[in-house]
């Protein structure tokens, strides 16, 4: 990252080095800082899981799209997903992706990426661990294991100025 390029890091990145890094960052701003919410001054830390790494079986769709529905533009949670998607290029059919998801709606799922991905995802061309390929009719194949979850823990304290 010290050349000014961000995507490389990203490129190629698995699970485990966003999971590591994640967590340290975390983990330094909840000791580092203190976080309160302007208007209540009510005190809460950062709070990081993934709630479908190493488990024995997979969630159905409708679980995955419940964490997702979570999200809520940062107000409390984000989630962090990974996936597969269809390229259309002859060439080189799939490419795989990291992305936070912002907030669900009718729409789909609202998307905030650095690259030329969708900015809204449609439901309806997601598929949840599925052993088929993304491919025209449905270009998004999300990993389960893949999604991590950040929220606000709420410490029921206020902060002291």
């Amino acid at each position: 990252m010290q050349d000014g390029n961000f995507s490389k890091y990203f490129d190629g990145t698995k699970r485990g080095t966003i999971k590591n890094t994640l967590s340290r960052v975390i983990d330094y701003f909840n000791t580092e800082f203190e976080f309160f919410d302007d208007k209540t001054q009510e005190c809460f830390q950062f709070e990081f899981s993934i709630p479908y790494w190493l488990k024995e079986s997979s969630p159905s769709r409708k679980e995955v799209l419940e964490y997702l529905d979570l999200a809520d533009n940062g107000k409390e949670y984000i989630c962090i997903v990974g996936y597969d998607f269809y390229t259309g290029d002859p060439n080189e059919p799939l490419g795989g992706h990291w992305s936070v998801v912002r907030k669900t709606s009718e729409k789909g799922l609202h998307m905030l990426d650095s690259s030329e991905e969708k900015s809204i995802i449609p439901l309806s061309e997601l598929t949840v661990d599925s052993s088929r390929n993304p491919g025209p009719s449905k270009p998004y194949n999300f990993t389960s294991a893949d999604i991590f979850i950040i929220r606000k823990k709420w410490l029921g304290e206020l902060v002291t100025l």
